[in-house]
């Protein structure tokens, strides 16, 4: 349980860390393209 419990917590911290990198992408590279 505890190990299952663990694996998703990496699992949410894991897309947390992509979203980040996506919105921090669309953040310095679409943005300045806008202005």
């Amino acid at each position: 349980m505890h190990h299952f419990s663990n694996s998703i917590n990496i699992s949410f911290i894991y897309i947390s860390v992509l979203s980040r990198n996506e919105f921090t992408r669309i953040f310095i590279f679409d943005i300045p393209m806008n202005h």
